[in-house]
């Protein structure tokens, strides 16, 4: 469950209740998601150009990090070398009902580029760091399924291009 969408404490208690997982896009709902009663591993957070701090928290928190750039990449091996993170990954197909919410595809800010994938590895090494994961977000209330599954198939090619990986989380 996305709480971006209701993160009404009541609420994410009925999402719990439910068996469901959250994830959380800021250290608030980290906190209220917690308060849920959500453990730490069915925490994941997607962050996005966030500062030290925040990324801090998050790692404080125990929950699990996805990463959306090099550079988020990069302050996460700072700050916690040889650490668990996942990548956001732009399959470079992207969905949404207005282009304000495409959030994958050429025109978007979001995500690394596979073409990044060679970089990707050198920070993961430099840091020790285990990469857990992949996901994706292609964008929001699109309502034709064939970018959805271009997408797939990309991110399982992103997907072959490591070893290890703990779950391929499809957006």
């Amino acid at each position: 469950y996305s709480a971006k969408a209701n993160s009404n404490l009541a609420f994410l208690e009925i999402v719990k209740s439910e068996g469901l997982e959250v994830d959380a896009m800021s250290p608030g709902e980290i906190y209220i998601e917690k308060l849920a009663g959500f453990e730490p591993k069915e925490i994941f957070y997607i962050c996005n150009n966030v500062s030290k701090e925040e990324m801090q928290y998050a790692i404080d928190a125990g929950v699990v990090i996805s990463v959306d750039s090099l550079q988020q990449l990069e302050q996460y091996g700072e700050i916690n070398p040889g650490g668990e993170v996942a990548i956001r990954f732009n399959p470079g197909v992207g969905a949404g009902h207005h282009e304000k919410v495409v959030t994958a595809g050429k025109k978007t800010k979001f995500a690394v580029d596979p073409e990044y994938i060679p970089q990707v590895k050198e920070i993961l090494a430099k840091y020790n760091l285990k990469l857990i994961g992949i996901n994706q977000h292609i964008g929001s209330l699109f309502m034709d399924g064939t970018a959805f599954v271009q997408s797939i198939g990309k991110l399982f090619e992103i997907a072959k291009q490591f070893d290890d990986l703990k779950f391929i989380d499809m957006g």
